[in-house]
């Protein structure tokens, strides 16, 4: 038996062992572990918050691609929240820190896309990604520590059942420090949760001379004045009982020698990103839905421009309230330096997604993706099928 069916039984043995433990009392049950074994009322009163999450992506190449093949990769999360006014009394003042392990297969060396099917895929890892304290004063917030970026800048709140990459943050954006390789940095936020919102980040930018950050606590944060990556998003907000707005412009800088594809460097790059979404509710459930836009600089970046979109919906079938469908495209415009070897001049992403609440710690997600110009190149086009499997402790 090879070594990738011998992980996809592993990671289904895990599954049914978890469901298992969970069986008795399903419908009084929010997480396998029924809210720790019974410890978590107890812990929240003293400030401590603790989850712990499974993922597990099985991917099979349907057309196109290494046609017939498979991918299974899983990982494991768990996060302690400190809340130090219940536990010390320090009013606004929070730590978080997260314990993560990856194991599995890239499912993009099936396909050759440039944008990630699935954005479970990385090298295999066990680590800690995030650990930070985080102060509150109003509508003013500061986070120092270690960070995935991506939680606090270019996200799309309405797109989180989506499983391409794309969907997450733009692709242009390609230097931001996150995952797998958060990173060091400080943080500063004004955010009254209605109306205008700014925020900036300074973060280690030593990833890219392929050094991984993830992995690292201090050794290589901000060793030399070209290690920094700056970030900054304003943005409008607008939440009502019926729904929620959003409006994002961001800019993004390295200040590093950026390798050029004709074999130079640059004195830093840039790029910018904008995004809007909007969710709905209505007498037939949650509408959703969104756009991005981005832009880097072709010299350096494979991706120069990208265009995405979607619409989700939660509750679109009565007897399924907790279930949303969605429906996305991405469109990764690729650079026309003759240098990068680029064939077309777009890979293009349609997916399709549901995602089943089946209890409320196991939700289970059947999705499909078609790719045209995988890596832009003039290779078939692909279709590639993901179940997603989410367990929450």
């Amino acid at each position: 038996m090879n070594s990738r069916i011998l992980g996809t039984h592993a990671g289904l043995a895990m599954l049914v062992a978890m469901v298992q433990v969970a069986s008795a009392d399903v419908g009084a049950r929010e997480t396998v572990t029924d809210s720790w074994f019974g410890l978590g009322p107890s812990m929240d009163e003293r400030g401590v918050s603790v989850g712990a999450s499974f993922l597990a992506d099985e991917s099979s190449v349907l057309t196109g691609g290494v046609e017939g093949s498979s991918a299974y990769r899983h990982r494991f999360d768990l996060g302690i929240d400190v809340a130090l006014e219940s536990l010390v009394g320090w009013k606004g003042g929070s730590l978080f820190v997260d314990f993560q392990a990856h194991k599995g297969q890239d499912g993009s060396e099936y396909v050759g896309d440039i944008q990630a099917f699935s954005n479970l895929d990385a090298d295999e890892t066990t680590e800690v990604p995030e650990a930070w304290f985080q102060q509150e004063m109003g509508p003013m917030r500061a986070k120092l520590g270690k960070v995935d970026a991506n939680s606090e800048f270019g996200y799309v709140e309405v797109a989180g059942v989506f499983l391409n990459s794309s969907a997450s943050i733009s692709p242009t954006v390609f230097l931001i420090p996150t995952y797998p390789d958060p990173a060091l940095s400080a943080n500063l936020f004004y955010d009254a949760g209605t109306g205008p919102y700014v925020g900036a980040g300074l973060y280690d930018g030593a990833a890219l001379e392929g050094v991984p950050t993830g992995q690292l606590w201090g050794k290589s944060a901000f060793e030399g004045p070209d290690h920094a990556f700056l970030i900054s998003e304003a943005g409008w907000k607008r939440a009502s009982d019926d729904g929620a707005s959003r409006l994002a412009l961001g800019v993004w800088h390295h200040n590093g020698a950026i390798p050029t594809f004709a074999g130079d460097a640059l004195d830093g790059t840039e790029g910018f990103y904008a995004l809007a979404e909007r969710s709905q509710s209505t007498d037939h459930g949650t509408v959703g839905v969104y756009l991005q836009f981005g832009t880097a600089d072709g010299a350096v970046s494979e991706v120069d421009r990208h265009l995405g979109a979607g619409v989700t919906w939660t509750g679109a079938f009565a007897t399924r309230p907790d279930d949303t469908v969605g429906f996305g495209v991405s469109q990764a415009g690729v650079t026309n330096d003759p240098d990068a070897g680029f064939a077309e001049s777009s890979e293009t992403v349609f997916e399709l997604v549901y995602r089943a609440q089946l209890l409320p710690y196991l939700a289970v997600a059947p999705d499909i993706q078609y790719v045209t110009n995988p890596g832009a190149s003039t290779i078939d086009d692909a279709a590639v099928g993901t179940v997603r499997i989410e367990v929450t402790f």
